[in-house]
């Protein structure tokens, strides 16, 4: 057995102690801090003035239309029953008044009474005109380019019209260079068939997903749920630093930033607020704009994580 100086075991035990602090700095969480991903601007922070201060999804007045278009659908639905008892009742209505008042006499002294009869089978024959049905009115959704019909396609979604345009985020607005628009343009409006509930509960999922697998070094789970870009960036980070101490997440809560359509699949923007502990180190809280695709024409295509952005000032 080899015996180690005194002044040397010092040594040894000083430079542990002193190296512990600097490992447990370099657990990091997945996507180490850093902005990457399939496109050139995903390289770049997220300025935070270039997030919406109106959010394009809010779940209370989402709910608050729902609520009101069922109670419209409700009363138009029981006018609507209402209006067929009306119709099958009315010819025999207006027959019985029309024989009172052609074979019984009605009409040999004009009166008040006979007057008031006519104005009434009048008011009645408007009516009946009146609710005869219109053509239907042109659809909300057509000059979006959105398809709101239930025609589903093989990956989950709802097929686009050929119309609809690609429209690639406004990097020049979003990171101030000249030629930037100083109006900021209106969100895009969230197609009828799109659940923004179930989609931000399946972006959480998927983040925690994400970090379990990078804390097990599951390179596979990863490989499942990114894109090529980002898959090759968290492996070359994997073989770098490796995870370190596992980063546990405290709080998680997820805001859509954006969301396009196109024939070739869908993109969602979604604002991460997170509170981490990575390793030993105190609780941190984090803000990460993440970006999802899902391919249009792949057979039972899910979410895929395509950019993580930091939000800097």
């Amino acid at each position: 057995m080899i015996k180690l100086p005194l002044s040397l075991l010092s040594l040894l035990l000083t430079v542990v102690f002193v190296m512990a602090p600097f490992q447990d700095a370099e657990a990091k969480r997945f996507g180490g801090g850093r902005s990457f991903g399939g496109r050139p601007l995903y390289s770049m922070p997220y300025k935070r003035s270039a997030i919406p201060k109106k959010p394009l999804y809010n779940r209370q007045q989402t709910a608050q239309r729902q609520a009101t278009a069922q109670r419209n659908q409700a009363a138009r639905q029981s006018w609507r029953n209402r209006g067929g008892l009306l119709g099958m009742l009315a010819p025999f209505l207006i027959g019985g008044l029309l024989g009172a008042l052609f074979f019984g006499g009605a009409f040999e002294h004009i009166n008040l009474a006979d007057i008031l009869v006519l104005g009434g089978l009048a008011f009645l024959a408007f009516k009946l005109l009146a609710r005869r049905p219109r053509p239907a009115a042109e659809s909300p959704y057509g000059g979006s380019g959105y398809d709101p019909s239930p025609e589903a396609s093989p990956t989950g979604g709802f097929r686009a019209t050929e119309s609809t345009p690609r429209r690639p985020f406004d990097t020049d607005l979003l990171f101030g260079r000249k030629g930037a628009r100083t109006v900021e343009a209106p969100p895009p409006e969230l197609p009828a068939d799109f659940d923004a509930d179930a989609f931000l509960e399946d972006a959480k999922s998927l983040f925690l997903r994400l970090q379990e697998a990078w804390n097990r070094g599951e390179m596979a789970d990863i490989r499942e749920l990114t894109t090529d870009e980002v898959f090759m960036e968290i492996k070359d980070q994997w073989q770098q630093e490796g995870s370190g101490e596992p980063t546990e997440v405290l709080e998680l809560d997820a805001q859509l930033l954006d969301y396009r359509r196109d024939e070739d699949g869908e993109e969602a923007a979604v604002l991460f607020t997170a509170l981490l502990r990575e390793g030993r180190q105190p609780p941190e809280r984090i803000e990460e704009i993440w970006h999802f695709v899902r391919p249009q024409r792949q057979f039972n295509a899910g979410w895929r994580l395509d950019g993580i952005q930091q939000v800097e000032d």
